[in-house]
């Protein structure tokens, strides 16, 4: 995915440098930088006597219970990028783009919290407790201004921007209509009804981003036809379908899903016409290609299909409730891997079955498959 490249691909987000031993020589003198400010500000502001000696008796101690909370916050976003599911799909975007969703920034603002709340308590209970020289009262408020103005805010700075991006390409809150595990994309022209819908590969990227980021709108009258499009997106292995219909009305691109209607956001995405439109022109082909692996291919029995053995070394490889396909030549049975352009390698009688490529596509890429009649 192009996007992914262009903002994802970073080594780690920035709050991973917290576990990381080598970035604390640069953590360390920053924090320890920062609690002394705050500590002998909010001193100053409370008015309260004998600085130098509060300054010594406690800044090692904040300092310590200020980077140790952090990282506890750093260990909280890391449980984002573990997990499957829901949890994976809307809370991994804490490690590139906190505001990707309501979860992810529900998620770093919880994270952010409970740091703050273990510097508050820390420096409370642990520091100034025991400096009777100080009020009850100062001593919530001292620990308050460390919680509140040293608490790791970077925590929502999204590690995208690390690697050159810019603000005005990251995306607020989208839908996740798309799955991020639903990347295999297949486009027909209309309501759906083809045998053979185009495979998407150079415009799977723009298209997921153009619906995960559009916005919801009440029922138009104007798209009570039928479809202009219906796309299909498919998991990893193609066990699971998600129809998208879509209509272009008005130079405006919309699509229904689950009984509501979207438009597209076309500052964002201003060719996506056009991109549709040549879709419909060139009607895509699937592109793939047949790797012979003759120790893993799982091919079939050889079966002799002929009773008077007329074919005695031939080779089934699919039926149908009308036709038998097979190899003439037993040489092709060793065929049996096929590889669609940016996809896995899968079992060739796999793609059959599922549909995913049909006889007649096999013989037009030049295999020599042959056709014979089932026996009723």
């Amino acid at each position: 995915m192009q996007k992914d490249i262009k903002l994802y691909n970073v080594m780690f987000p920035i709050w991973f440098l917290i576990v990381f031993p080598i970035a604390w020589i640069i953590i360390l003198p920053v924090n320890f930088i920062i609690d002394s400010l705050v500590l002998l500000i909010s001193a100053r502001v409370l008015k309260l006597t004998n600085l130098k000696g509060i300054y010594k008796k406690s800044i090692l101690k904040i300092w310590m219970i200020g980077f140790g909370a952090d990282f506890i916050g750093a260990g909280i976003l890391f449980l984002s990028t573990t997990g499957s599911g829901v949890w994976y799909e809307y809370l991994n975007a804490v490690s590139w783009n906190p505001f990707d969703n309501w979860y992810a920034i529900l998620f770093v603002t919880f994270a952010t919290a409970v740091t703050g709340i273990l510097i508050y308590f820390g420096n409370l209970k642990l520091v100034f407790q025991g400096m009777m020289d100080i009020e009850q009262r100062n001593k919530k408020l001292l620990a308050l201004a460390l919680a509140v103005f040293t608490a790791p805010y970077v925590f929502f700075y999204p590690s995208a921007l690390i690697n050159g991006g810019s603000w005005d390409q990251l995306d607020f809150l989208t839908n996740h209509i798309v799955k991020s595990s639903e990347f295999r994309l297949e486009a027909d022209p209309g309501t759906g009804s083809s045998q053979n819908p185009m495979v998407l590969y150079d415009y799977q990227s723009e298209i997921k981003d153009a619906i995960n980021t559009a916005e919801k709108i009440s029922n138009d009258s104007a798209m009570n036809s039928q479809p202009d499009y219906t796309f299909y997106f498919y998991n990893r292995d193609y066990t699971e379908r998600k129809e998208i219909p879509l209509w272009l009305e008005n130079e405006e691109v919309y699509f229904r899903y689950q009984n509501n209607w979207y438009i597209l956001n076309q500052q964002k995405f201003p060719t996506m016409k056009e991109m549709l439109e040549d879709i419909q022109e060139t009607k895509g082909k699937k592109q793939f290609k047949l790797i012979p692996e003759p120790e893993t291919a799982k091919a079939g029995d050889p079966t002799n299909v002929d009773k008077e053995g007329k074919r005695k070394d031939s080779y089934s490889i699919f039926e149908t409730s009308k036709s038998l396909y097979y190899f003439p030549d037993k040489d092709y049975f060793y065929t049996a891997v096929i590889q669609f352009e940016g996809m896995e390698q899968m079992d060739l009688y796999v793609a059959l079955e599922k549909g995913l490529v049909s006889p007649q596509e096999l013989i037009d890429y030049g295999m020599a498959l042959a056709e014979e009649a089932r026996n009723q």
